[in-house]
């Protein structure tokens, strides 16, 4: 190193500053090196104190990169943005040597000679990026280091070009875009899993809850000894639905059907006898766009409603209702536009108690 005295280095090109700081002026390529401070103060108590700091300065006429030379390149795999919803292909420009950001921006020019700026810059890699804008287009890409008089010691403008395939580029969009379905694909069936085993253990439940009512009411019949008939039933949909109010939503696969109260034809609960039932109504909405939101009705009254926003949500209804012999209990959309999805779409009851 070299001790630097004032007025007497390099024909004055050093200045000092205040709170020991220095100005180099006309910077030359020798001027790369370590430069170090030095401070000795004495305490209050008369001790000295020694303080050092340094730092490596670098000047070059050359681009400060990893080769001396700029390079534009692809990444092998788009970016989503979460901000748009949408996958970009992906430009890099560097591969720069700065420990931190460099102090200069990159432009980009476009096939259609359209000016953008850089999307970020990756200090992890060294390089700036552009997500290209979709449509994606086809054609000469070139990144740009603009030559000014602020920040830039080289004597042109610096840039590289790549020839961007626009079918490569739109394949690469697809095979993120199908990667990330998959991955979201992987999910409902895990959800789908989920429900059905939420499904089976109602099922369960609902027949043994009938079971025990059945016990029940054949241990406390009439005074004659009479038992109360066994009426139940557990239907599903096999199909996706698409209905509007005021449609009756059907069930086509029938698991159980005792005392023939439900009508497959209609899908209209009819009740054999008049008493007390448990109705229950479980769903899902079949894709993203829509609901699957229903009303329950027992003689022609709304009883319940249940809820199921779109994205594949789930939603259910109970009720515990009265009805007449020969009258109805169904289910209908609440509004127009509504979609279930087969399978988890299903329509149980039975009689709690007769009159």
């Amino acid at each position: 190193g070299m001790f630097i005295p004032v007025g007497e280095y390099d024909n004055g090109r050093v200045e000092f500053l205040e709170n020991a700081g220095i100005v180099v002026n006309n910077l030359m390529t020798s001027d790369t090196g370590e430069y170090s401070v030095e401070i000795v103060a004495v305490s209050s108590d008369d001790y000295f104190l020694l303080f050092e700091r340094s730092a490596n300065v670098v000047v070059s006429d050359e681009l400060v990169t990893t080769d001396g030379e700029l390079h534009i390149d692809l990444e092998p795999q788009a970016q989503y943005d979460n901000t748009t919803g949408e996958f970009h292909v992906i430009l890099t420009c560097g591969v720069f040597s700065y420990i931190t950001q460099p102090p200069f921006d990159v432009t980009w020019k476009t096939p259609s000679n359209e000016i953008l700026s850089s999307t970020s810059y990756s200090e992890e890699e060294s390089v700036y990026k552009l997500a290209v804008p979709n449509p994606v287009s086809g054609g000469a890409y070139t990144c740009l280091i603009p030559h000014t008089e602020d920040h830039s010691c080289a004597q042109e403008t610096k840039e590289a070009t790549l020839n961007l395939d626009r079918v490569d580029a739109r394949l690469t969009l697809l095979e993120a875009e199908n990667t990330r379905l998959q991955a979201l694909n992987q999910q409902l069936v895990l959800k789908d899993q989920q429900l059905e085993l939420k499904d089976d253990q109602l099922e369960q439940q609902l027949l043994s809850i009938t079971s025990q009512l059945q016990n029940q009411t054949n241990g406390s019949g009439s005074g004659a000894g009479s038992a109360a008939p066994l009426i139940a039933f557990n239907a599903k949909s096999t199909i996706h639905q698409h209905l509007s109010n005021p449609a009756h939503l059907q069930f086509d696969y029938v698991m159980y059907n005792a005392g023939n109260g439900y009508d497959v034809t209609t899908g209209n609960f009819v009740a054999p006898v008049s008493g007390t039932y448990v109705l229950h109504f479980t769903t899902r909405s079949h894709d993203t766009n829509h609901a699957a939101n229903v009303i329950m009705y027992a003689e022609g009254a709304e009883v319940c409603r249940a809820h199921a926003n779109p994205a594949f949500h789930a939603g259910s209804c109970h009720a515990v209702v009265h009805i007449d012999e020969g009258e109805n209990a169904y289910i209908v959309p609440d509004a127009n536009d509504r979609y279930y999805f087969a399978y988890d779409t299903a329509f149980v009851g039975f009689l709690l108690a007769t009159d």
